[in-house]
């Protein structure tokens, strides 16, 4: 079992609500639990959104989320820890997207088994009413591959991204919800 601890601005006390795993068959029956209960980061703040993908070829999870580790209101990146096959952390926690001082949020992750990669997204604020999406490229070692990547920059609100790897075509597709004012007639 693995976690992510959470604690609540509202509060002065810091709740350790954590996150746990455990292998589920198509039966949907636990067929087993990670070894442990250590949770994948204890950073102060808030650590939230968490998203994991599973890499076959290296038998590694990717687990990213949102870290607000700077403080409550503060700059807010995107963070990511590899764990093995029975949930134990391989390394330390590192940077995902960060660069700047304007909020990252909400990110989502998919596995590419033909370069065995991984490739995270996620909502940069670039203001309070425009955000866009981005992505990064992160190899299962763990090391990122290339620069943070714009996908879309419209001046627009886009947020809450998803993402998945469809290897017949060799693509990822990358999905996203947006205001758009007067660009669609009412229904």
């Amino acid at each position: 079992m693995f976690g992510v601890p959470l604690s609540d601005p509202r509060e002065d006390v810091t709740m350790k609500a954590v996150l746990f795993a455990a292998a589920v068959g198509a039966a949907l029956t636990a067929t087993r639990a990670f070894a442990g209960a250590a949770p994948v980061i204890s950073w102060e703040y808030d650590q939230l959104q968490p998203a994991v993908a599973y890499g076959e070829q290296t038998a590694v999870y990717l687990v990213v989320w949102e870290d607000h580790h700077w403080g409550f209101g503060a700059d807010w990146d995107i963070y990511g820890r590899r764990l093995d096959s029975d949930g134990s952390a391989i390394g330390g926690a590192f940077g995902i997207g960060q660069a700047g001082e304007q909020h990252r949020l909400a990110p989502a992750v998919a596995y590419n088994r033909d370069r065995d990669e991984f490739l995270v997204v996620w909502e940069y604020e670039y203001s309070a009413d425009d955000h866009d999406i981005y992505a990064q490229r992160v190899a299962s070692n763990g090391t990122l591959v290339g620069g943070e990547v714009a996908i879309s920059t419209e001046a627009n609100f886009e947020s809450n991204p998803a993402v998945v790897y469809n290897s017949a075509m060799g693509e990822y597709l990358i999905v996203w919800a947006s205001s758009i004012p007067g660009r669609f007639p009412a229904t």
